[in-house]
């Protein structure tokens, strides 16, 4: 079993500008030899073993802006992983099942984030191989 962290990074202004998360966060995690894909985007792949933990952590790059984890849902929720929350901007899920080459139906998972008093979603992925 391995822990895999996974950093949000959140450009809280614009994305309240925009209305929107995608294309104002930027994902990476602590997987090496690029296992995973997609870094520095919203749509991360992080690539992990079923059994495996994944603790993910969410920050604002504006310091006087709020921002935290309200909730996880999506296809791979429970199924594939179940996240609970381990405070306001963490959350972490022990990998339940595996995705197979299916990760983009069964792997991903919404991420709903309190942006400043406001709900935003948006969709990375898991791709969880059999231990």
């Amino acid at each position: 079993m391995a822990r895999i962290d996974v950093l949000v990074v959140v450009n809280v202004a614009k994305a309240l500008r925009d209305g929107r998360l995608p294309g104002n966060l930027w994902m990476v995690d602590t997987n090496k030899n690029s296992m995973s894909s997609g870094e520095a985007s919203d749509e991360l792949v992080t690539a992990c073993n079923v059994g495996d933990l994944i603790y993910w952590t969410v920050v604002s790059i504006d310091a006087d802006l709020d921002l935290t984890i309200r909730s996880f849902g999506g296809r791979g929720v429970p199924t594939v992983i179940q996240p609970h929350s381990d405070g306001d901007n963490s959350w972490s899920g022990y990998v339940n099942a595996p995705t197979n080459s299916n990760y983009q139906q069964l792997g991903q998972y919404t991420m709903t984030l309190t942006v400043n008093g406001t709900d935003m979603t948006f969709d990375p992925f898991i791709n969880a191989s059999p231990r």
